[in-house]
């Protein structure tokens, strides 16, 4: 018998089973949208979920110290880069190398 939260925990089961090998393609097909939500957060650093909503919050409070105001669609992929220390030629050179 199918439940409500029955395509919620698929969604879960799908997004934990991104691959150490193929993160810096994920990153690539995440940093296109040019935006990054919590959930994104989650996949893009490799953390759970409570991780990427505190970094999230840390990204937004330096957008706005700065007097910048964030997207309702999520911070941006440069800050989020910037922060972490990567830029999107070394992502792009491990993709390429299937790393």
């Amino acid at each position: 018998m199918w439940h409500p939260e029955q395509g919620a925990i698929e969604r879960r089961e799908n997004m934990r089973k991104v691959k150490v090998e193929n993160i810096n393609a994920k990153r690539l097909d995440l940093a296109a949208k040019g935006y990054l939500t919590p959930a994104d957060l989650q996949i893009y650093c490799q953390c759970g979920y409570k991780r990427a909503k505190d970094l999230y919050r840390i990204l937004v409070e330096e957008t706005e110290a700065e007097g910048k105001r964030v997207s309702v669609f999520g911070i941006n992929t440069d800050r989020v880069n910037n922060y972490l220390g990567i830029t999107e030629q070394s992502i792009k050179a491990y993709a390429a190398q299937g790393l």
